[in-house]
């Protein structure tokens, strides 16, 4: 799965949410249906790194921590790594 936007903006749509977060939010749910947990959280890294710049951090952490409930606790992957380091600093 590829992710459209990385980097952080402002620009709004008409309901609110930025091009940016759209970008993530969709994948996103598109790898809920699928059950690609990995993909999921790859966009979730994206978005609450996208949260956490524009200091929306209760919505970072609200929307990365059941997505990492999913995965076996201990597990040590660089993307579970970077999710677990993401939610600390929020």
């Amino acid at each position: 799965m590829r992710l459209g936007g990385h980097s952080p903006t402002s620009t709004e749509t008409h309901a609110g949410e930025s091009e940016a977060e759209r970008s993530f939010l969709t994948p996103i749910e598109i790898a809920n249906r699928q059950k690609a947990r990995m993909a999921q959280l790859q966009a979730a890294i994206c978005l609450g790194s996208l949260y956490k710049y524009q200091g929306k951090l209760s919505d970072a952490r609200k929307m990365l921590t059941p997505i990492l409930a999913c995965f076996t606790p201990g597990s040590q992957t660089t993307e579970l790594k970077e999710a677990r380091a993401l939610l600390t600093e929020l």
